[in-house]
């Protein structure tokens, strides 16, 4: 499957993640096809596990946050509901008490082989395990690397778990932001609903605008 790739130089200051998760969500839902749809397709935003004063978090293993922006008769839910539902969703993620933390426990608990659990959350997935994937993988993960020394403008790019194909032509992207506190790049790796140049390009240049 072929991906297309874009990035943007970051405006200065930087643009924080969960306003960008707002965004991305309302985009999200436009593109989706579904204008009375109750939830934008759901995004994945990585949470490092333990606490901001542990000098270890961000050693430990990520999870990943899946959040969504809420709709009404086609309108999305003010900013000012969306960050403090987000924001919550992080700390209980932060401890492993959130649904996705929870989910990844029961699924370690499950008696079948590694080899099994690795496939089932691969892009070469059982069709059975779509509707799961969808739900919890979400159409997008959005994630923010800060450097701790200057450095010349990186680009970090993924592929994303969900790819586009003949029944499932919306496809996935992942959107990465690579910022030292000086300048960054953000960059968007995918296919489907941003598979080709001009729809990668149009969807930074939304996300970015004033």
């Amino acid at each position: 499957m072929p991906l297309v790739i874009a990035w943007r130089a970051l405006p200065r200051p930087a643009p924080r993640l969960v306003p960008l998760a707002y965004r991305l969500g309302r985009i999200l839902h436009h593109h989706a096809g579904h204008p009375t749809a109750a939830f934008s397709p759901t995004i994945q935003i990585p949470v490092a596990r333990g606490s901001k004063e542990d000098p270890q978090r961000l050693r430990r293993r990520i999870v990943s946050a899946t959040i969504s922006v809420r709709f009404q008769d086609g309108a999305p839910e003010p900013f000012s509901a969306f960050e403090p539902r987000v924001r919550d969703i992080f700390t209980r993620e932060a401890a492993e008490r959130g649904l996705v933390s929870r989910l990844l426990a029961a699924a370690s608990a499950i008696p079948v082989p590694l080899s099994w659990k690795r496939k089932s959350i691969s892009a070469q997935r059982p069709r059975w395990l779509e509707t799961f994937a969808e739900v919890i993988g979400g159409r997008a993960l959005l994630s923010r690397i800060a450097l701790e020394l200057p450095a010349p403008p990186l680009c970090a790019v993924s592929s994303p778990a969900r790819l586009a194909s003949p029944t499932d032509p919306f496809g996935g992207c992942v959107i990465t932001l690579v910022d030292d506190g000086h300048h960054g790049v953000i960059t968007v790796c995918g296919s489907g609903f941003v598979g080709t140049p001009p729809a990668a390009a149009a969807l930074l240049d939304e996300l970015l605008a004033p």
